[in-house]
């Protein structure tokens, strides 16, 4: 998004959202168990049906497969199936699914990717993400993340739709934005993520980090021009 085409990186994070969103509402409406942990070699909580990991890795590298020109097509979905394949096959390694979670993962990432590139618009793909996420919410009884997941779903339907965006990506003078806004992000995603906080705080979490990605190239540009004058 800040370092290629604006519109195919929106619409990239809103479908990945609107995965994430999906897996969450899901996992609590199927409720299955993962494997015995004896079992496992790494530690997991919640819910093993389907898997978080399958899915949201056939959308996002599916995603980048579709949209991306390097390489040809055959070797661009080439290499996404080979990682969404190791992705899946890991998590049956470990010991955390069962085969059957990480094949209705890849399936239900790839349905929902080929339904959100049908739809197309990274405003109508917010606006599904959304919808996802209300979804998860209910069906969690306002668990914390979908608490997190529709606060940053609804932050980049409003941020995508009203913020005045450039078109032009970021070259050499957009690095130190870009690793300073991502250690901001990255923090309020971990601490969102790993801490179990209140689902209105969780909620701001989400919006102004997915706010804070988006519209950093517009507050890059507005502040360079400041500088300028």
């Amino acid at each position: 998004y800040w370092f290629g085409v604006r519109d195919r990186g929106a619409f990239g994070l809103a479908v990945v959202l609107g995965a994430l969103s999906l897996t969450v509402a899901l996992k609590a409406a199927f409720a299955l168990p993962r494997p015995p942990e004896p079992g496992r070699l790494i530690g997991a909580m919640g819910f093993g049906f389907p898997s978080g990991h399958a899915i949201v890795a056939t959308v996002a590298w599916g995603y980048l497969a579709a949209s991306l020109d390097w390489g040809t097509r055959r070797q661009r979905f080439g290499v996404a199936g080979l990682v969404v394949a190791l992705v899946a096959l890991s998590r049956v390694a470990v010991g955390v699914h069962y085969v059957v979670d990480v094949v209705a993962g890849v399936a239900v990432g790839a349905a929902y990717l080929a339904i959100l590139t049908r739809i197309g618009g990274a405003d109508r793909a917010f606006g599904v993400a959304v919808a996802v996420s209300l979804l998860a919410l209910a069906v969690t009884g306002v668990g914390d993340d979908a608490a997190l997941l529709l606060g940053a779903s609804v932050a980049g339907a409003v941020s995508w739709s009203w913020l005045s965006v450039p078109a032009t990506p970021w070259r050499r003078e957009g690095v130190l934005p870009a690793v300073a806004g991502g250690g901001a992000i990255g923090g309020l995603v971990f601490v969102g993520y790993r801490w179990d906080l209140l689902a209105p705080v969780e909620f701001v979490v989400g919006a102004v980090g997915v706010a804070l990605l988006l519209g950093l190239p517009a507050l890059v540009e507005r502040v360079a021009g400041q500088a300028d004058r």
